[in-house]
């Protein structure tokens, strides 16, 4: 009942504090690697990445030349790429999208198919990251799993890897995920190498390979400080964090917690400053500290209403009621998912309501409220969020009260479950959802929800 990253991080402007499509590759030491692609000299490149990140308008005019001048496809490509991230920097999404799409219309049955992957690999960032729209996203990864064994350079290949990869986690197929993982870092493509360890660290944590998802989490902890990429850095530390307070190790998960928050603050990254705030709280829980755990979430609740940030508010909600909920505080834990709903409701947060209504279910199940419990289990699945409400059903399943109605629920939990791709027993998923998932595992409020 997870679903990677932490809470919705995208969906309103005001999320988009960092995106993996717009803004990554901007910084000197770390280019995208669309500059070269493009056909840039090395010693323009630092040039033309400044004039990216702070003259959108100005890059735009450039790369558009550049793409119309272009002969070689892989150039043509890499240089309407740039186009459309000079776009959405400045904020005209609809015309990034369209930018893409015609990228892709153009070179569409080219072999080798190396510009034609790039074309549709950038389409995945643009609406996974970006417009936060995983289900598109799949759609064109499921162009690139297609043409991977068309791919002729290391970087086409691994590109297309990582794609697949992508997909495969997000269709439940997380052994295949893994595997992708691997094979994409064979080919050693430095720019590449953090998302493909997110991958692996992901899917090996959702398969129970701990410790090989620790040695994963550590070896990004190394890649990104080697890089120099303060936003893989974070991400790192909360990831490592987070393995950590799966295997009983809160402590541990404090101490890089804290780091994650520290690089999070430095880099103005306010998604990984949500994040890892959650994961300190959860990993202070975990230690005994209840009310220093509370304490955290209600101070990164006020910096990111401060921040005017909706999702880590979310977080923090979600946060506070599970932890609340661990320890019999049902009541109010109530009021925190009750909160959340109502936030994210207006703000058509479709993965924080259903979660908050599952949480809210739980914990009136437990006061002896069944009737308001199962209200709430279809607020949650009506939702049609692919983890939460697959829960939610298996949930409904304990709290029917006939044999009739309970199978009307296990075959909607099924249902649900396979949609969601998760992979156990049906048994295993309704005596789950009903003790509350968190007591054993990580705490889904804030494991990660989205790869990146």
């Amino acid at each position: 009942a997870r679903a990677f990253g932490s809470l919705p991080l995208l969906g309103s402007s005001e999320d988009r504090d960092y995106c993996l499509f717009r803004d990554s590759g901007l910084d000197p030491g770390d280019p995208r690697p669309e500059f070269e692609l493009a056909g840039a000299a090395k010693e323009e490149i630092k040039t033309l990445q400044v004039e990216l990140r702070n003259h959108p308008d100005l890059a735009f005019q450039r790369w558009s030349r550049r793409a119309n001048d272009a002969t070689d496809p892989m150039r043509r490509t890499a240089a309407t790429i740039l186009q459309a991230v000079a776009a959405s920097r400045q904020n005209l999404d609809q015309l990034a999208e369209q930018i893409l799409s015609e990228a892709v219309e153009r070179v569409s049955g080219s072999s080798p198919s190396d510009a034609w992957i790039q074309a549709v690999a950038s389409q995945v960032r643009f609406y996974h990251y970006r417009a936060g729209d995983t289900n598109r996203a799949c759609e064109a990864a499921r162009v690139v799993e297609q043409l991977a064994g068309r791919a002729k350079s290391a970087r086409a290949k691994a590109e297309a890897l990582w794609v697949s990869g992508f997909l495969a986690f997000y269709e439940g197929r997380l052994q295949d995920a893994e595997a992708r993982a691997n094979q994409g870092l064979e080919f050693q493509v430095a720019e590449l190498e953090p998302a493909l360890l997110e991958e692996l660290v992901c899917s090996r944590e959702y398969t129970q390979k701990y410790d090989d998802a620790l040695a994963a989490a550590d070896r990004l902890v190394s890649v990104s400080e080697n890089r120099s990429d303060r936003w893989w850095h974070g991400r790192a530390f909360f990831l490592r964090a987070w393995l950590l307070r799966t295997l009983g190790r809160p402590a541990e998960a404090m101490r890089d917690a804290r780091r994650a928050v520290e690089l999070a603050e430095e880099g103005g990254y306010r998604a990984i400053y949500s994040d890892a705030q959650a994961q300190l709280a959860s990993s202070q829980a975990a230690s005994g500290d209840i009310e220093g755990a509370l304490a955290t979430t209600r101070e990164f609740e006020a910096r990111m209403a401060e921040a005017r940030h909706i999702g880590g508010q979310l977080n923090a909600l979600l946060t506070r009621a599970d932890i609340l909920a661990n320890h019999g505080r049902h009541e109010e834990a109530l009021e925190a998912a009750r909160a959340a709903a109502i936030k994210s409701s207006s703000k058509r947060r479709t993965d924080a309501y259903a979660q908050a209504r599952y949480l809210e279910a739980w914990n009136l199940s437990r006061l002896g409220r069944r009737d308001a419990a199962l209200e709430a289990t279809r607020e949650a699945i009506t939702a049609n969020a692919r983890w939460w409400s697959a829960y939610a059903a298996g949930l409904q399943c304990d709290l029917a009260q006939t044999a009739a109605s309970s199978r009307t629920h296990v075959d909607l939990a099924l249902k649900l479950g396979n949609h969601a791709g998760i992979r156990t027993p049906i048994g295993n998923l309704c005596t789950t959802a009903a003790r509350l998932p968190f007591q054993t595992g990580p705490s889904y409020s804030n494991a990660p929800s989205s790869l990146g």
